[in-house]
């Protein structure tokens, strides 16, 4: 009969792959959300250095170091603009600074597919990232850490870019229930923002 020819579908891998396929997906959605991230903050960098967009992006990418990247902008804000953004801006570097680390976890760790013999797939828990080329070693990222640092990285880029249209003379007139653009900007940056941040209606569930 026809039917015998066919393969017989294993329902255990086709729950495997369902999950490989969502962590993929989620972990896509990261480097793509860091690199909007980057985005913004070359469109400060520009703003700040007042060049031309083309000649200012060709600049800023070809500084690789983020931290010497935020240096700069800093230095440029203060040339700009004095101390007036210091508490604001040095805690948004600090913050910036954690992201890194993550992302390169993310872009260099590996997928692997982890079960334990006799026991249900855990899709929770059974694809995750395991760092790379020690691949015994006991560190992993699941999914819903790489969930958490697409929140994350979606919240500074916002307020990057929230900054960048401030400094422009172009700002978000935002909620006028909640705490001022100009406010946000004179105070250090927290994560997660308090319900009275501009931002915080953007904290969706990735």
């Amino acid at each position: 009969m026809a039917g015998d020819s066919e393969e017989t579908k294993d329902p255990e891998k086709e729950v495997i792959q369902r999950a490989l396929d969502a962590f993929d997906l989620t972990r896509a959605r990261a480097i793509n959300g860091y690199a909007e991230y980057e985005h913004h903050l070359g469109m400060l960098f520009q703003q700040l250095l007042g060049a031309e967009m083309q000649k200012s992006f060709a600049v800023f990418s070809s500084i690789l170091n983020t931290q010497a990247r935020g240096k700069l902008i800093f230095k440029l804000l203060n040339l700009s603009h004095g101390g007036d953004y210091d508490v604001f801006f040095e805690s948004l570097l600090e913050k910036l600074s954690g992201l890194d680390p993550l992302r390169a976890k993310i872009a260099h760790w590996v997928v692997l597919v982890s079960r334990t013999g006799g026991e249900p797939f855990d899709t929770k828990k059974g694809v995750c990232l395991h760092r790379h080329p020690d691949l015994f070693a006991e560190d992993r990222m699941y999914k819903w850490d790489v969930e958490d640092f697409t929140r994350k990285a979606d919240f500074y880029r916002l307020l990057v870019l929230s900054f960048y249209l401030h400094l422009k003379g172009s700002p978000d007139p935002g909620d006028p229930s909640k705490t001022p653009w100009r406010e946000i900007f004179q105070n250090k940056v927290t994560y997660p923002p308090d319900s009275n941040h501009q931002l915080h209606r953007f904290l969706k569930k990735v």
